[in-house]
């Protein structure tokens, strides 16, 4: 469950929502995989401070949206090494978050008012879901290959996996994962400025692009820290 004011809301039967949501997906494929662990039993004659703590697991990574007749499913990898395919795999269970664009919003761009304040627009999907290993070395292949077929096309740098897996990728392929997870519900929380009026809407917009024009980009913001732990090194 996630907490979404009356204006915010749209229904999550509608089609509509549903293809805002698989949009912000498949525009935003870097995704949070969080998952409960039970923390052990605690003894009868602890107190509720001396408990353990409830434990969650959280793995970032990058998801593609799949479809299958009326079934959609997101598909991808991790390392072996991550323990959390091993826990998903008993639990099934799993809670995927999306975070789609966000931004600061400045009260300089509504109509000038008093009670005028600033806030915070942003675009989210929360999925339900489960999990399941792809045992199949030719299926973990395929996610990979369509996983880079997708960036390096956008990114248009011509380069590209091999059809069949090469000798040389055999050990990567032996160090990671692949899985599928069924959605079994799916919302979106569209908060971009719902309350206002169309006319300071449009001001909001407005002062949107002219502050994204001095803005790094994404890619930009991710080559200024891989920068600074080079620098740091130094």
């Amino acid at each position: 469950m996630f907490y979404s004011p009356q204006h915010y809301k749209l229904d999550p039967q509608k089609e509509e929502l549903q293809k805002l949501s698989l949009q912000v997906i498949n525009e935003n494929a870097f995704a949070s995989l969080i998952s409960f662990e039970p923390s052990p039993v605690s003894s009868s004659g602890q107190s509720p401070a001396q408990a353990p703590e409830p434990q969650y697991f959280v793995t970032q990574l990058p998801l593609l949206l799949d479809y299958r007749g009326e079934d959609i499913y997101l598909i991808g990898h991790m390392a072996r090494a991550n323990p959390h395919w091993k826990s998903l795999s008993q639990q099934r269970k799993i809670f995927v978050l999306f975070q789609g664009p966000s931004s600061y919003i400045s009260p300089a761009w509504y109509i000038e008012r008093e009670d005028n304040v600033p806030t915070w627009n942003y675009v989210s999907v929360h999925v339900n879901g489960e999990f399941s290993i792809v045992s199949d070395p030719g299926g973990s292949y395929e996610i990979l290959h369509r996983l880079t077929k997708k960036y390096e096309s956008i990114f248009a740098t011509g380069w590209r996996l091999p059809d069949q897996v090469p000798p040389a990728l055999e050990p990567d392929l032996k160090a990671i994962v692949s899985f599928e997870i069924k959605i079994t519900s799916m919302n979106g929380k569209f908060k971009l400025s719902q309350k206002q009026s169309p006319e300071e809407r449009t001001r909001v917009i407005e002062g949107l692009k002219t502050i994204g024009q001095s803005i790094p980009s994404a890619e930009q913001k991710v080559g200024d820290w891989m920068q600074k732990f080079i620098d740091e090194k130094k």
